[in-house]
């Protein structure tokens, strides 16, 4: 088992550093790069945007995308975007997952952009100090308002951890058959800026999107977790390496600051602990907003 593990890591190292060669190859012979659209071995993506996005209202349209029809093998997606995310920023692209049918995302995207929502202001004002600060406050305001138990709320758990096996954004419940997916090629090698390209949020508990971009780039600089997927209501997140367990419950916090219902409708005890011990196996973060 281990072994095939082994053979498939290399297969995916070995195809994307091709790639990364023959990118490199053309950048310095003056040669265009082709479209990443026509086959999981084909070069880097050309991810010239198609307009100014950080001075434009904000449209998916604007950005170069690979879609996988539904049915798509779950592993063959996935295989597809490590690929990518390797290649990305050397490429200046971050990639990222979105289902093709989330009316909810084009609704919340056309709803920011007649506030005023600007992509540009949303990076440029980002802050780590300021994503950290809106989690530590969000949770004692959240503890605040249960009376101030906190012991309550990190309770205890004995079961066993839910394991995250496949990202939930573009699966069905079993986590296995796929819905039309595309994979966006966003015009940024920071990965933390991804959801300022592609915002929701402001609604019911969920954070307003230039908050996210702040809590985003504090737990890239301290997890390196990088945004994976995201729909009208779900985004979740890759990290390489799970939190130690002495850590967990600390970042169960914040995860319960960032997205509620994360806990008081993803849990089976509504803990913290409960949370806290799939954090210390995770490599994938999900968040759901109701």
């Amino acid at each position: 088992m281990f072994q095939d593990f082994l053979k498939k890591f290399d297969q995916i190292v070995s195809e994307a550093s091709k790639e990364f060669t023959d990118a490199f190859n053309k950048a310095i012979s003056g040669n265009s790069v082709q479209s990443g659209s026509a086959s999981p071995s084909s070069a880097a993506v050309d991810n010239t945007p198609k307009v100014d996005v950080l001075n434009s209202p904000v449209s998916l349209n604007n950005y170069k995308k690979r879609v996988f029809p539904a049915g798509t093998p779950y592993r063959e997606i996935m295989d597809v975007y490590q690929r990518k995310l390797i290649l990305g920023g050397p490429n200046g692209f971050t990639p990222i997952l979105v289902p093709t049918h989330s009316d909810t995302l084009e609704e919340n995207i056309s709803i920011l952009n007649d506030e005023g929502y600007s992509i540009k202001e949303a990076i440029t004002g980002a802050s780590a100090e300021e994503g950290r600060k809106f989690l530590e406050e969000r949770y004692q305001e959240i503890v605040a308002d249960r009376g101030g138990d906190d012991e309550s709320l990190i309770g205890e758990f004995e079961g066993e951890a839910e394991m995250l096996y496949n990202f939930k954004a573009f699966t069905d419940y079993s986590g296995d058959k796929t819905e039309e997916v595309a994979l966006y090629y966003i015009p940024t090698a920071n990965p933390w800026e991804v959801p300022a390209y592609i915002p929701f949020g402001g609604f019911n508990e969920c954070p307003s999107p230039k908050t996210m971009v702040s809590v985003c780039k504090y737990w890239y600089e301290k997890y390196k977790a990088i945004p994976t997927t995201i729909s009208g209501d779900i985004m979740e997140f890759t990290v390489d390496n799970p939190v130690e367990r002495d850590e967990s419950v600390n970042l169960a916090k914040e995860h319960y600051a960032f997205c509620p219902d994360r806990v008081d409708q993803g849990t089976m005890t509504y803990t913290l602990s409960e949370l806290a011990d799939t954090l210390s196996y995770a490599e994938k973060w999900y968040f759901w907003w109701d």
